[in-house]
């Protein structure tokens, strides 16, 4: 029975992490929010270490999609960050969360390579990060602290990526 749960809790765990993406090709846009919400809550109550964000598998965005950021991006994005985090970490372990930084991915961060290995050239020059910090994850930086890679499309901006 044990070997049972924990082949169809592996099953789920990978459904989740490759769920999102493949959800994005292929379902219809209607579809795509309750069945990525239909996953994510049957493992809410799974331990943290056990269950796999949505973005963990990048969603790439047609590049004919892709808008260039102007001067407003940083005033937009804050108005939408709320949403794009609830988006991209829908556990509740990350409904709190601290903005450490906000910014243009360029070639010399440290986060570029991540985004062009992760969406292609074209995804990370017009990609902005957010380095968040969630709290209620302990004083651990590599689990308490998330890479959110953002990028302005012709519906607006959409969280695409997410590094931890």
């Amino acid at each position: 029975m044990k070997k049972a749960a924990v082949i169809a809790l592996l099953l789920v765990l990978v459904l989740i992490g490759m769920g999102s993406f493949v959800l994005s090709k292929s379902l219809p846009k209607e579809h795509e929010n309750s069945a990525l919400k239909s996953s994510i809550k049957s493992v809410q109550n799974e331990p943290i270490e056990n269950r796999a964000l949505p973005l963990l598998n990048p969603v790439i965005t047609n590049k004919d999609e892709l808008l260039k950021y102007d001067d407003h991006a940083e005033k937009e994005i804050l108005a939408v960050l709320p949403k794009l985090i609830s988006e991209a970490y829908p556990y509740d372990e990350y409904k709190v969360w601290k903005l450490e930084e906000l910014k243009p991915l360029s070639e010399t961060d440290s986060y570029f390579g991540i985004g062009i290995n992760q969406g292609g050239k074209e995804m990370a020059e017009n990609s902005w990060i957010a380095t968040l910090k969630f709290p209620k994850l302990g004083s651990s930086e590599s689990l308490s602290q998330g890479q959110l890679f953002i990028v302005k499309t012709k519906k607006g901006w959409i969280p695409w990526y997410t590094y931890h």
